[in-house]
């Protein structure tokens, strides 16, 4: 195609793609929990990343939802003398697979790996 000086050209109209960012929040805390005479913090039994269902007995294992694991967090409540109050639990932040959504900080005991293993009678594993 030649270009003829008298004519104007109509370039197509450029467009934008819309950029997003998302901030997803990764924790992991790790303290100490127990001196030797108290409670032995246990290791988590879940990683940052790792897909999980949350545990609904009510509901068909088909049913239950699959999240990701987002943020790991030690709860060990302390009197104010330094002792613990409880045995420490670990928390586990999850949330949609794509990351998206509110996150839900459950227990070990509303989550599982694998939903199969879930033995209703006894309600664990």
């Amino acid at each position: 195609m030649l270009i003829q000086p008298n004519k104007s050209i109509q370039l197509p109209k450029p467009y934008r793609i819309p950029l997003t960012t998302q901030t997803i929040e990764l924790r992991c805390c790790l303290e100490v929990a127990a001196d030797s005479d108290e409670w032995i913090t246990p290791t988590p039994a879940y990683f940052i990343g790792q897909k999980v269902w949350l545990i609904t007995p009510d509901l068909p294992i088909d049913d239950w939802e699959e999240k990701r694991i987002f943020g790991i967090e030690l709860y060990a409540p302390r009197w104010q003398h330094g002792s613990l109050m409880a045995e420490p639990v670990w928390y586990y932040g999850v949330k949609a697979l794509t990351g998206q959504g509110e996150t839900k900080w459950l227990t070990e005991d509303e989550i599982t790996p694998n939903p199969q293993a879930y033995d209703f009678e006894s309600n664990h594993f």
